[in-house]
């Protein structure tokens, strides 16, 4: 990591954090015995070295039927330096030694993170911070997105398709309705056969299933 890389557990994996491989780690409930009530402490460590600084925060979803985050990788590392910013899956379990495709990320991405930084140096509002958070966490999906091979399965490749995307919005939009593949094709403006077809390459299940 470098200064203003960004990474995302989306998860919520064990991970290690630490200037050299080697090191022993210190356990995080060593350094904070108990989980506060309200906000997360200030915490500093070790010594001897340049200080490095590390902002933490965390996106808590609600919804008990979720299967965007098992779709991820366990660790997402969003690298700006140079005006680009690229996004790489790493971790144990990673496959593929292709280097990540970099693209320019624009203003968006770089004035949010400052501004989180903001709020959270300054004790700032928390309905500021969550909604500034989560606006950074659905802008890393959508990049992740975008650097998806063109054979990638998966919920997050299918919501690349425009009439998968849209039989899966309506889907969610109306649980309780009787669909049929008739009636959610034609809402999606495709086949049946072609809605059926790529529901299932896509996914791995029907889309009644």
């Amino acid at each position: 990591m470098v200064e203003g890389d960004l990474i995302v557990v989306p998860q919520g994996a064990e991970h290690v954090m630490g200037s050299a491989l080697a090191l022993q780690p210190t356990p995080m409930r060593v350094l904070l015995p108990e989980i506060p009530r309200a906000g997360m402490p200030p915490l500093i460590h070790g010594g001897g070295a340049k200080g490095a600084r590390f902002v933490c925060g965390f996106v808590h979803c609600d919804q008990k039927f979720n299967p965007l985050f098992s779709t991820l990788p366990r660790l997402l590392c969003v690298r700006s330096h140079e005006g680009f910013v690229s996004l790489e899956p790493v971790g144990a379990e990673k496959k593929s030694s292709q280097e990540p495709v970099p693209f320019h990320a624009g203003m968006w991405l770089n004035t949010t993170l400052y501004y989180l930084i903001k709020e959270a140096q300054n004790a700032g509002n928390q309905l500021m911070l969550a909604r500034l958070t989560e606006l950074m966490f659905v802008e890393v999906l959508r990049r992740y997105m975008q650097e998806l091979a063109p054979d990638q399965k998966g919920w997050l490749a299918a919501l690349k398709d425009p009439h998968v995307n849209r039989a899966i919005s309506l889907l969610h939009a109306e649980p309780a309705r009787a669909w049929t593949v008739d009636d959610l094709a034609r809402d999606a403006g495709v086949s049946r056969s072609a809605l059926a077809g790529r529901f299932t390459d896509l996914i791995g299940q029907s889309p009644m299933r």
